[in-house]
This record gives structure tokens, C-alpha cells and sequence, in this order.
């Protein structure tokens, strides 16, 4: 059965999507590249359409979503995408190139964007697959496996993605999964409910140790294993230098036009 909220103008989600639709109508309506701001660039995919395809997506989520046997359905596919956009990209990092439109490594400081464009977009496509794939909780040592060989191929993807902020991510990722976990916390509706008091193991200082733990494995593998990305020299200084000009545009074109903006994805138009 479909599950619609009786009183929409009420519902918090349902307030933040209609916020979101009259942003992006002004931005559209606004914007000095019409085209630009409704489709996006290759490289981004942040055009109006993009956000119209997320709204699609977690509604149907939203509706559908009705019992824990579609939830856990919903993690599955997400995850196989997740995998399979992960074997993509793997496939991208030796030189194989699955796609029909030619794919340049070295364009990207070799680093590997898989279907989605940009190595940065491709890496916080994966945070989010990764997190979806933690929460399915498999009852068969098969399943246990396959469930493990996602991860691990979703994770190495990200890792050659050379993506310091998925990097934040993943660790912020594990922390939460960790730390719910390890207290027993079935969902997050279980920490608002007086009534639904977190069943598991008692919270100690084990389940926070095990979560540091976890992240700090992440912080680790990229100082040792990608040492380049974390040094201040080289392109990574000139990566970092140029964020503060890019920041400095910024406020000047939101002085310029603070209400309306100047549209999605014109930035280089109007910097």
C-alpha cells in the first residue's frame, strides 16, 4: 500500500522538497545560461534535471518504502549500482574503458570518475552506496561474502578516486555505522522515542573506541597509502591556492545578485 502523508504542509520532508523546487525554478528562471542550469554539465551533473531525478527517486522511496522487506530491497539495488559503477571505475584505473565515449586518466591527474564524470562526483556517489551497503544486514554465509566483495570493490573505487573530501566521508560513514552499531540502534527514530530505548549491548567506552578505531584506519590508508594527496606541495598547493580564489569569486558574484543567483552551474560563466 502506498504511504502518503495525511497533511503534507505539515511534513517536514515534504516542506524541504517544495523549498527546493522554488529554488530551482529560480535559479532556472535567472540564470545567465538557461541550458546550463537545467542540464548540468558533463563533468558536475548538477543541472535542475539532476535534482528532479533525486526528487523522483526519494519519493518513490518515500512511498514505497512501507515495510522492512522493500527497505532492504531498496538498500540491494542501491548497492549493486553502487558495485557496479565501482567495477566500473576499477576497470577505468587499468586502462579499460567500458563506456562508448573516450575517457581521458590523465585529464583527472589519473584519477578514476567511472559513469559519472568527475572523479569528486563519482567519490560522493560511493560514500553514499557504501553507507546504503553497511546497512544491509545478510543472514547466509554467501550473502556475507557478497555483501564484503561490495564493499571492498566500492571502497577501492573510491580510494583510486583520490577524493580527500569522500575521504572525510568515508570515515564520517564508518563512525555512524560503527557507533549505532556497537549501541545497538536499530534506527534513528529509536533515539527520539522515549518508548524506543536502543536495544543491544549498553553503551561503554568500547563501541566509541572501535569507532575512532574505524576512522582512524581511514585517515591512516590515505597518509600511507596516497601520500601525495595529503602534502602541501606540488599540485595539491596549487589544488588548495586555488580554492581561495574560487571562494573570493564567489562572494563577490553573491554580492553582486544575493536573491535570485546567477544559476546552477555558471560559475565559470560569470567568474
Amino acid at each position: 500500500t502506498l504511504r502518503l502523508p495525511t497533511r503534507p504542509l505539515h511534513n517536514g520532508v515534504v516542506i524541504g522538497l517544495i523549498l527546493i523546487v522554488i529554488s530551482q525554478t529560480i535559479s532556472v528562471l535567472f540564470s545567465t545560461s538557461p541550458f546550463l542550469s537545467i542540464f548540468g554539465s558533463y563533468e558536475r551533473i548538477q543541472g535542475a534535471i539532476s535534482f528532479l531525478h533525486y526528487g523522483i527517486f526519494f519519493a518513490a522511496v518515500a512511498i514505497l518504502a512501507g515495510g522492512i522487506i522493500d527497505r532492504k530491497r531498496i538498500l540491494i539495488s542501491i548497492a549493486a549500482v553502487g558495485t557496479v559503477t565501482a567495477v566500473v571505475g576499477l576497470l577505468q584505473s587499468v586502462g579499460i574503458n567500458v563506456l562508448f565515449a573516450q575517457f581521458d586518466l590523465s585529464a583527472f591527474l589519473n584519477r578514476i570518475s567511472s559513469t559519472l564524470g568527475h572523479p569528486n562526483i563519482f567519490a560522493g556517489f560511493l560514500v553514499m552506496t557504501i553507507g546504503a551497503t553497511l546497512g544491509i544486514k545478510p543472514k547466509k554465509n554467501i550473502h556475507f561474502i557478497m555483501l564484503g566483495l561490495a564493499i571492498a570493490l566500492q571502497i577501492a573505487a573510491l580510494y583510486l578516486t583520490l577524493s580527500r573530501a569522500a575521504a572525510l566521508g568515508l570515515a564520517a560513514t564508518l563512525f555512524l555505522f560503527s557507533f549505532f552499531t556497537l549501541q545497538g540502534v536499530r534506527s534513528l527514530r529509536s533515539l527520539t522515542l522515549p518508548n524506543k530505548q536502543p536495544s543491544g549491548p549498553p553503551g561503554g567506552k568500547i563501541k566509541y573506541a572501535v569507532s575512532i578505531l574505524l576512522v582512524l584506519l581511514v585517515a591512516a590508508s590515505y597518509v600511507f597509502l596516497l601520500p601525495g594527496r595529503v602534502s602541501l606541495e606540488g599540485e595539491n598547493l596549487r589544488s588548495i591556492t586555488s580554492r581561495y580564489d574560487i571562494w573570493n569569486t564567489a562572494i563577490s558574484a553573491i554580492k553582486d545578485s544575493p536573491i535570485a543567483g546567477w544559476g546552477q552551474e555558471t560559475f565559470m560563466l560569470v567568474s
